[in-house]
């Protein structure tokens, strides 16, 4: 039976921050030339796959964006090489983070003789592909706006909504049925996909 050598974990370690390091370097890059406003985007891009989490469920949403950030950023330090804009390929390791926790929440639930909670087990991998696509059929304003219209706790809910309907103009209600309207878009277009899977199997 090999042995594993014993410097073998941190050495490991020490590659995987290394690639870390340089993949957050491409991808500051990546987002623009300019370090200042790659910043700012890179803080966007961040903000924007907290808000998908929480549309999805997720209670510990900052923390699975950072961990998507995190693999994004490994992913490029180790060579992938990604087309075009980079966020697109961030939403597709934010699915898989997602499905990860799904399956972590299904083991401790499993252990704790009681149900997954209704959000999180609804959503299966076949879902979340067909969300993330038609999530990419969007026009970016209202992709922004309906994550941002269904993020945060139901407490806090009421009082983003107005500061939202404020900063677009509108009155609450006018925010209500736009958010209404690309919702239904959404749901359409997902039964769509969950016909043509239908379908075809």
């Amino acid at each position: 039976m090999s042995k594993v050598p014993p410097n073998s974990i941190s050495t490991n370690a020490a590659t995987d921050a290394s690639a870390i390091e340089r993949g957050l370097e491409i991808l500051i890059a990546r987002l623009d030339p300019d370090v200042g406003i790659a910043s700012r985007k890179y803080q966007q891009l961040r903000r924007r796959l907290v808000r998908l989490f929480e549309w999805r469920g997720a209670w510990v949403a900052d923390d699975l964006a950072d961990e998507t950030l995190t693999r994004v950023a490994r992913k490029l330090g180790e060579g992938t090489s990604v087309d075009g804009d980079v966020e697109p390929f961030a939403r597709g390791v934010a699915r898989l983070v997602f499905l990860e926790f799904l399956r972590e929440q299904d083991r401790e639930q499993r252990v704790k003789s009681s149900p997954a909670p209704p959000s999180s087990s609804a959503l299966d991998e076949h879902d979340l592909e067909c969300l993330d696509r038609c999530l990419d059929q969007l026009a970016a304003s209202d992709r922004d706006m309906i994550l941002a219209y269904y993020s945060g706790d139901s407490a806090g809910r009421i009082e983003s909504r107005r500061t939202m309907a404020t900063g677009f103009g509108v009155t609450p209600t006018a925010l209500r049925i736009r958010a209404l309207r690309i919702r239904e878009r959404l749901e359409a277009c997902m039964q769509e996909s969950r016909t043509a899977k239908a379908g075809a199997e």
